[in-house]
C-alpha cells in the first residue's frame, strides 16, 4: 500500500483496517467504500460502490473550506 501511494503521490492518509474495526464502524458493506471527513473530523458524504469523477468532485469540493 505505501508503494502504491508513493508511486501515485497520493495526498491523503490510507487506513489499513487489518483487524475489521473500521469495516464494521462504518459499516462496509461493499467496495469500494468512501467516507469523506470534513476538517472538524465530521463524515460528510458516503459512498458505497462505484461513482463517476464528477460526483466525487462535487462531494469533496462540498467538503473543502471556503477559500
Amino acid at each position: 500500500v505505501r508503494a502504491y501511494r508513493d508511486e501515485h503521490r497520493l495526498p491523503f492518509p490510507i487506513a489499513l483496517d487489518s483487524g475489521g474495526a473500521v469495516t464494521r464502524s462504518f459499516r462496509v458493506k461493499m467496495y469500494p467504500h468512501l467516507v469523506l471527513v470534513d476538517a472538524d473530523g465530521q463524515i460528510r458524504d458516503v459512498r458505497q460502490g462505484r461513482t463517476s469523477e464528477s460526483g466525487l468532485a462535487a462531494a469533496i469540493e462540498a467538503v473543502l473550506p471556503p477559500t
